[in-house]
């Protein structure tokens, strides 16, 4: 295939000044092959370029009007290509990307992004199946954008470097995004199948995006250091490893005078990140509308092992070994709120809007409608770890304290004296406690107030109301979850085959939210129920505790005297045996006499005798159920102590062969015995608190055609509240939150 090469370029020229120099009144250049630029061309006219592959890397092309048309791909790498005022690209793959360059020196990697590639004209149009923009610039005063795929994304700096090894080291890693930027101070028309915008900026004075599907979403810069050091002596040794990591959200941010976005097939995603509109913001979907909080992250870790041999310990002067391990660790969880922003705020979605950990900030008005409407909280995570381990051996001074004093062997019973050898301890302690706060959704307006409608024309349908088994309309245990991922119509995973019931939608959903409109009106409408409540916040603590201690004995014991213990044991165990069957038998009896009577009052109940009603009947019936699920208790008791009993008798035999062997020494026997005492603690705790959803306006109106539920929230009107529900509304307290309604001007 034929090229057409305007100059060379290595690496290493990328930032030099090219070579090559092409310039005319007006340039064309057709070729059937592949065009490749590192140098400059420049018109005072126009610029036409036809090939089947256009390549401008670290080139320069600039002109009137530039019209670049490649039948397969164009790629714009760290190059500029500039236009007065036309510029139009045309191709099947369309690249606007900047370049990398990988340095590895031993074991360390760096990967940098280099300069930005730039599109720039007064007027840009820009046409291709499959588009790319990466950590690149595209600047007008016009831009229009066609493509079945549009990817405007984002390019990472990394590092990844190694110093040391072995048990001897210290490691980084870092990865940093460069954003791209699309810069328009005129109209920007998006138009696409697919559109993922990730960690990048778009800004316009009046912006119109138009895709099937749409995501939005942040990318996280991360850091990330691991060190470990450890030193060995002759009887001592020790390490130490620290790990710190972070991430960060980096947004994504859409902002101009006036911005539409608007999905026909499929859903609009936004997750941490900013749109702005200084005027009006509208977002249409024809499926749902998905808003969800970012997450900043950190890890902060420690550990810590000695040990260590000591010579005195040999002869009773401190311990002869000891180990000590320590870890402390911390890891966080902190929610970045995506926000919207204008002047007047339109959220539109021909199924749902999901909500969760979201901004929504309007000088004048904010309405949605949709649906369900659920909009909730998001939730900070802080959790603390930690584990301690002490291991500590001692040897007794046996020579030097026979000498001192003989009689100090211990006596103990059973026939027994006895004297130590040896101690060792064993302490350790972990515990792990997570906080789990709440960060509330925002949502504030001016004087035009918010409205939020869930409207679904088959909510009402008799025949869906007839599917809903156990649903009961005063009951808020069976209103929809305030959860959109729990939502059996929101989430795919969730879907069954129609022979299912279906939850009615139609709801307006607001847990751990604040919504303000202080010099306006705060309208719900729901067509089916409308959810108002708290979030959670809580505290779970788990720690356990064991301390050990084991003595080593030099112990001379008689083997006849141990025969009266072992008696002893097998005569309780029988005793136990006995009080197990005694107890069952008397309950045998007593569940009989609870079947005769619930007979008798059945007989009375039938023959219409007395005054025994069916209520009667359930209690008593209710009362031998419960006995007879007691039968297994009590044959449990039985076959335990059973075992016990046969496993004394064991004991006995073997204790009475024993002391027949040693009949050659008077049934005395000298040996080694291990006593082991040890203490074990668990605690396992939960703290919760509710944190309010606020409602705070000039007047609240809620209407909904089924129940209207708060739950631990507050309600202020600073000139009237009105609740209209078919159903009572329900008002419910909890420990931690007040219904609050506040109605200065009735």
């Amino acid at each position: 295939m034929p090229r057409l090469y305007l100059a060379g370029a290595t690496l290493e020229d990328l930032s030099k000044t090219p070579q090559a120099f092409l310039s005319a009144q007006n340039i064309t250049i057709n070729s059937n092959g592949t065009i490749v630029n590192s140098g400059t061309i420049t018109s005072q006219d126009d610029t036409h370029i036809t090939a089947s592959n256009i390549t401008n890397q670290n080139g320069v092309m600039t002109g009137n009007n530039i019209n670049l048309n490649a039948q397969n791909t164009l790629l714009n790498q760290s190059g500029d290509i500039t236009a007065v005022n036309n510029l139009k690209l045309k191709a099947k793959t369309i690249t606007n990307i900047a370049s990398e360059q990988t340095i590895t020196k031993g074991t360390n990697i760096t990967q940098s992004v280099g300069s930005a590639s730039n599109l720039q004209g007064d007027n840009v149009n820009i046409n291709a199946q499959d588009i790319t923009n990466t950590a690149s610039n595209i600047t007008a005063n016009n831009l229009d954008i066609t493509a079945n795929n549009l990817n405007i994304a984002t390019q990472q700096n990394t590092t990844d470097l190694k110093a040391g090894g072995g048990d001897n080291y210290s490691n980084s890693q870092s990865t940093k995004h460069q954003g791209s930027n699309l810069k328009v101070t005129g109209d920007l028309n998006i138009s696409a199948d697919n559109i993922n915008i990730q960690g990048s900026k778009v800004a316009a004075n009046n912006a119109n995006i138009k895709s099937d599907h749409l995501n939005i979403s942040s990318v996280q810069d991360s850091k990330a250091t691991q060190m470990k050091s450890s030193a060995k002596g002759l009887f001592s040794s020790s390490v130490s490893a620290t790990t710190k990591a972070t991430t960060t959200n980096i947004a994504s941010n859409l902002t101009a005078n006036n911005l539409t976005i608007e999905t026909t097939k499929e859903d609009i995603n936004i997750t941490g990140s900013n749109i702005d509109a200084q005027q009006q913001l509208s977002l249409n979907s024809a499926k749902d509308i998905n808003i969800k909080a970012g997450y900043n992250g950190s890890l902060n870790e420690s550990y810590h092992k000695t040990s260590s041999f000591s010579l005195g310990g040999l002869v009773g002067i401190g311990s002869l070994y000891t180990s000590t391990e320590d870890l402390e660790g911390r890891i966080k969880k902190t929610a970045v709120n995506s926000t919207l922003s204008g002047n007047n705020i339109t959220l539109n979605a021909n199924n749902n809007i999901n909500a969760a950990g979201v901004n929504i900030q309007a000088d004048n008005s904010i309405s949605g409608t949709a649906k369900d409407i659920n909009i909730q909280n998001v939730n900070n995570t802080d959790t603390r770890y930690s584990k301690h381990k002490k291991v500590e051996v001692s040897l007794a001074d046996v020579l030097g304290t026979i000498a001192k004093n003989p009689l100090l062997l211990k006596k103990e019973s059973d026939g027994k004296v006895s004297l130590t050898l040896a101690t060792a301890t064993i302490d350790k302690e972990a515990k792990r406690s997570t906080k789990t706060t709440v960060q509330l959704s925002n949502i504030d307006a001016g004087a035009g107030g918010i409205s939020l409608t869930a409207n679904d024309k088959h909510s009402n349908n008799k025949h869906a109301d007839n599917n809903l088994t156990n649903q009961s309309d005063n009951n808020p245990a069976n209103q929809p979850s305030n959860n959109p991922t729990n939502q059996a119509s929101n989430n795919p995973a969730n879907q069954s085959d129609s022979t299912q019931p279906t939850q009615p939608q139609g709801n307006i959903n607001l847990t751990g939210v604040n919504l303000t409109a202080t010099d306006g009106d705060i309208n719900l409408t729901a067509n089916n129920n409308t959810n108002i409540k708290a979030a959670l916040e809580t505290t779970n603590t788990k720690s356990s505790e064991s301390h050990s201690k084991a003595e080593i004995k030099f112990v001379i014991k008689n083997e006849y005297a141990q025969i009266i213990p072992a008696v002893k044991a097998v005569k309780t165990a029988k005793q136990n045996l006995s009080k197990a069957k005694d107890a069952y038998s008397a309950y045998q009896q007593d569940l009989a006499q609870q079947q005769t009577q619930l007979q008798d009052l059945q007989a009375k109940l039938e023959d219409d005798i007395g005054f025994i009603e069916q209520i009667d009947i359930d209690e008593m019936s209710e009362l031998v159920g419960d006995l007879q699920a007691d039968k297994k208790y009590y044959q449990t008791n039985i076959a335990l102590a059973a075992s016990s009993l046969a496993a004394k008798t064991t004991a006995l035999a073997a204790q009475l062969a024993t002391a027949a062997a040693s009949s050659g020494t008077y049934g005395f026997n000298a040996g080694i015995e291990f006593d082991i005492d040890a203490l074990e603690r668990q605690l396992q705790a939960q703290q919760t608190q509710s944190i309010a959803s606020n409602l705070v306006a000039n007047n609240i109106n809620i209407n909904t055609n089924k129940t209207t539920t708060i739950v631990g929230s507050n309600l202020q009107a600073n000139a009237n509240n009105a609740v209209n529900a078919n159903n009572a509304v329900n008002t419910v307290n909890t420990n931690n939150g007040q219904i609050n309604i506040n109605s200065p001007k009735s």
